[in-house]
């Protein structure tokens, strides 16, 4: 450029760039709101048949753990283009903590709407640590300290305002399953989080383990599905009877990470939505033929629609960039 500044560090590394608009400390958020994710459960259809046979195992289950939603409400002088870089202070590290990521992002009454999916709950939530850009900031008003603007004298950098130093960096990217393995036997599913976490190792080893927070987006998710079906039909007590079983479940999943030592971030994945439909018919007399069941059946489970995909996963092998610092920098 022909004017304004530029300062590198030893590695040759821009560090400030007056034609570059910082990201800068705009402040630390508590969840407004928690909620568990989403649970879809019904059985619909008649059970009693003469035959004593019928399989009611399991008709109330959900083979799966579903994750916690945290919500938070961001406040912004622009709520129309320029959300805000949310950083996660998480609950616990190490080895037993639980993983966690923002899946969503909106505007809505006056404010930025965050939303982190952890693999558990927690109370109280993780906090973020929220940072923006200047223009949505109020300047300090100190007499010391650097402060750059770009040619339309707009302030690009305040060292007043508390800038984003980035500690540490670097890629990771999603296990290409939640759950390896089966997936269920007969009338129960067993789509609980199973898979080796990916990891990340980065510089930013000399910042404590309780005192890092992270930033990177999650952005891989993943299906998976379980059915099973069964039907009988004979004579018991000079009665005729016939039944029949059908059902499926959920689970969508999306990536989580976590803080497993000074110098490693894993990713793997928390449930978002889980389900259970069973749909059964059961009849003692002479008329109801079995194949009437079955059709019945499969119509209102096989075509439930309820992921976006089966047995799948998207965006797994995306590297998503980290950015690691330091929360003591901005207590």
């Amino acid at each position: 450029m022909a004017y304004g500044l530029t300062v590198n560090n030893d590695s040759g590394q821009v560090i400030i760039d007056s034609d570059i608009s910082h990201f800068h400390f705009a402040g630390k958020y508590n969840s407004a709101s928690d909620v568990a994710g989403g649970t879809l459960q019904n059985h619909t259809g008649n059970t009693d048949n003469d035959g004593g046979n019928f399989p009611y195992a399991n008709l109330n289950s959900l083979g799966s753990t579903v994750g916690h939603i945290y919500k938070y409400n961001i406040t912004q002088a622009d709520i129309s283009t320029k959300p805000p870089m949310c950083f996660i202070k998480p609950t616990s590290t190490g080895s037993s903590a639980p993983f966690a990521g923002i899946i969503r992002m909106h505007f809505e009454s006056g404010y930025w709407k965050v939303e982190l999916l952890q693999s558990t709950h927690t109370n109280p939530g993780p906090v973020l640590y929220v940072f923006t850009t200047l223009d949505q900031l109020t300047l300090g008003s100190d007499s010391y300290g650097l402060r750059v603007m770009d040619s339309s004298s707009a302030v690009t950098f305040d060292s007043q305002n508390r800038p984003l130093r980035i500690k540490g960096s670097g890629d990771i990217t999603s296990p290409s399953l939640a759950h390896t393995g089966s997936l269920g036997s007969s009338w129960l599913a067993t789509l609980d989080v199973n898979c080796t976490p990916s990891s990340m190792t980065h510089s930013a080893s000399s910042i404590a383990i309780d005192k890092q927070i992270y930033y990177v987006p999650s952005v891989a998710h993943c299906a998976l599905q379980y059915t099973h079906s069964a039907s009988d039909s004979g004579i018991h007590d000079w009665n005729s009877y016939a039944w029949a079983r059908n059902d499926i479940y959920w689970a969508f999943y999306r990536s989580s990470f976590r803080i497993l030592s000074t110098s490693t971030l894993q990713c793997s994945y928390a449930i978002y939505y889980r389900g259970h439909l069973a749909r059964t018919a059961a009849d003692s007399g002479f008329v109801l033929s079995l194949s009437a069941l079955f059709g019945n059946i499969d119509a209102d489970v096989g075509s439930a629609g309820m992921v976006p995909y089966t047995n799948s996963s998207r965006n797994v092998g995306e590297s998503q960039g980290v950015i690691i610092t330091n929360s003591d920098w901005y207590a």
